[in-house]
């Protein structure tokens, strides 16, 4: 069984062994081609290499000899050249030697010529410094002596003026005590005749039976007659007799009687700028009176009056024709006008009833019944509202009518205007605010911040910027100044600003304030430059809070309309308040409590300092 088995595995290593040693021995005879191969092609790659590397040194060989060779050569030929010029050299020097001779001979000439000249300029230039510095020593004690000559002059022109300055110091001195007199004596004069006004008034009162006289909205009436308002003070902080050389009291008290006993009409309203007055009697005709000079009076010129003179036309502005027209209440009759080739002008007869007026620093506004609004004066910052910055010396309508050039409409259904400095503002129905005129009191955003700035924290010269203040009431003169349901009224906006012309966010155009298009405002007032507005509860205030005039708590200057640090009014509350703005301070009257802020360097809030509130206090 041994054998049969080892038999059968013999044979089968013989079957299957046999050929895979022979595939072994191939792939390995395969493997030995391919290293014979490689090494052949190594061998053969190196002997081209070898042949290659030794033929590029025969050439290298060769090369370096010829350049070796050819080195040599130059050389060669340059040393053959130099031993030649030499030979032909001493050749030519042995051939001319007389001639080369002479040419040595000149050339020790010329050397000695070139140092003599040397030795010439340097003598010349010493000869020359030293007559230039006795010039020179002469030209300075010249120009000295010059000199103190010019300065003594001037010196003794300066003394010359000096002492004319003291001469004319001394002259205005004298004249300012003199005239100081004058105005204290006037004033004594004035307070002495008020004084008695004032007591001949409050016996006319007493004499009225308490069971017949009772007080009620701001005026005084029985049971038959309403009692007369009338000014019972009235205070300036300078004087105005250039304005009013008559004496504004004084002017307003003639007039009023002249215009009660000779017309049998009473005044209505008074209001005042800057130097200008104006007054509205009960018949609705307007009269002005004060500084005429950039046309805030209304009388189409610029001249002044020292009396109250009556607007004859008001003018309404068209820039569609070139005529002149009177407007009844019916009929418009058109004539032409010399020169006036921009417009029209409509005249208003003067039945047209008026129902407020107010006045900036040195331009007007009216109000008609029928909710139209006019402005004339100055318009240097837009604050006419006429959609140019021209000023305009008689009432025109604000915005005009419709036309190509400014694209204006008039403005429609006012029921309140306020002007401040250099702003006008209106309320328009249903409680919509719109204002012109200088950029910071608009109420809109502004291109750049407008950052306001007062004339070196100086007071402008009294001779054109002022105030009047002093307003109250009481019997028998010329009926209510605001109207016969409100207290008495003199709006006199003082002034801070001067500026020239428009500035860059200023607007000729009325546009509406759009803070207040989702809010519905009952009443408007305008400061020197500040707006007051009261929607619903809530007070707002926009402009100038350089002293806290807006009653926010700070006294940064706002673009945009900003709440006043107040409680909301209840709605008995609002309707019954009355808010009013001086210059630069606000009084609200509320349910018989007196709320005021802003400057108080005059005690004007009345809280017994002289700081400046920066939010409403009672």
């Amino acid at each position: 069984r041994y054998q049969l088995m080892y038999k059968a595995i013999s044979l089968i290593k013989r079957k299957f062994t046999g050929p895979m040693a022979q595939r072994i021995r191939y792939k390995r005879l395969q493997r030995a081609r391919r290293c014979l191969q490689g090494l052949a092609k190594g061998f053969m790659i190196r002997s081209f290499a070898i042949k290659t590397f030794q033929s590029m040194l025969t050439l290298q060989r060769a090369a370096k000899a010829f350049l070796k060779r050819r080195r040599y050569a130059n050389l060669l030929l340059a040393s053959t050249q130099k031993v030649q010029n030499r030979f032909r050299g001493y050749l030519v020097r042995v051939k001319f030697a007389p001639f080369i001779k002479v040419l040595a001979i000149r050339r020790q000439q010329r050397i000695a010529n070139k140092v003599v000249r040397q030795l010439q300029a340097l003598w010349r230039g010493k000869l020359v410094t030293k007559r230039f510095m006795e010039v020179f020593c002469a030209t300075i004690r010249l120009q000295a002596w010059a000199r103190m000559r010019s300065e003594r002059s001037k010196f003794l022109r300066l003394v010359k003026l000096a002492i004319w300055l003291q001469c004319g110091a001394r002259r205005i001195v004298a004249h300012n005590r003199a005239h100081s007199i004058v105005v204290n004596r006037m004033v004594e004069s004035e307070l002495g005749l008020l004084a008695d006004l004032f007591k001949r008034e409050v016996a006319s009162i007493r004499a009225v039976p308490n069971s017949q006289r009772s007080i009620g909205s701001g005026y005084l009436r029985n049971t038959v007659n309403k009692f007369e308002r009338f000014l019972i003070s009235f205070d300036v902080n300078f004087d105005l007799s250039f304005a009013y050389p008559n004496g504004w009291l004084s002017t307003v008290l003639d007039f009023s009687k002249r215009l009660r006993e000779d017309e049998k009409k009473i005044i209505a309203k008074i209001v005042t700028g800057s130097h200008h007055t104006v007054i509205l009697d009960d018949a609705h005709n307007i009269y002005t009176f004060g500084l005429g000079d950039l046309g805030q009076l209304g009388h189409n010129n610029r001249a002044s009056f020292p009396t109250p003179h009556k607007i004859e036309k008001l003018g309404q502005y068209l820039a569609s024709a070139g005529a002149a027209a009177t407007l009844t209440n019916s009929t418009i009759a058109t004539s032409p006008t010399p020169g006036n080739s921009g417009g029209v002008h409509r005249g208003l007869s003067q039945n047209i009833a008026v129902k407020d007026i107010a006045c900036g620093k040195d331009h007007s506004m009216l109000l008609s019944a029928s909710g139209v609004v006019y402005s004339w004066g100055d318009n240097r910052r837009g604050q006419l509202g006429h959609g140019k910055y021209e000023s305009c010396s008689m009432p025109r309508l604000v915005g005009g009518a419709m036309n190509k050039d400014t694209g204006l409409r008039s403005l429609k259904h006012v029921k309140m205007i306020c002007c401040g400095d250099y702003h006008s503002a209106v309320l328009v129905e249903p409680g919509c605010v719109y204002t012109w005129g200088r950029g910071m009191a608009l109420g809109r955003a502004s291109k750049d911040p407008y950052h306001l700035v007062y004339p070196g924290g100086q007071q402008l010269s009294p001779m054109r910027r002022g105030s009047l203040a002093s307003v109250a009431s009481t019997n028998s003169f010329g009926g209510t100044f605001r109207n016969r349901s409100t207290s008495v009224q003199l709006s006199v906006p003082p002034v801070v600003f001067d500026e020239d012309g428009p500035q860059e966010n200023d607007s000729s155009q009325p546009d509406i304030v759009s803070f207040f298009q989702r809010r519905r405002v009952q009443y408007i007032c305008s400061g020197q430059g500040h707006i007051m507005a009261r929607a619903g509860a809530d007070l707002y205030a926009w402009g100038d809070n350089s002293f806290g005039q807006l009653g926010d708590g700070t006294t940064e200057h706002s673009a945009l309309p900003v709440k006043v640090l107040m409680r909301p009014l209840g709605e008995t509350e609002a309707l019954s308040s009355e808010l009013v703005s001086g210059g630069r301070h606000n009084v609200l009257l509320c349910n018989g409590e007196v709320w005021s802020w802003g400057w108080n360097k005059y005690g004007a809030v009345g809280n017994g300092s002289i700081d400046n509130v920066l939010k409403p206090t009672r």
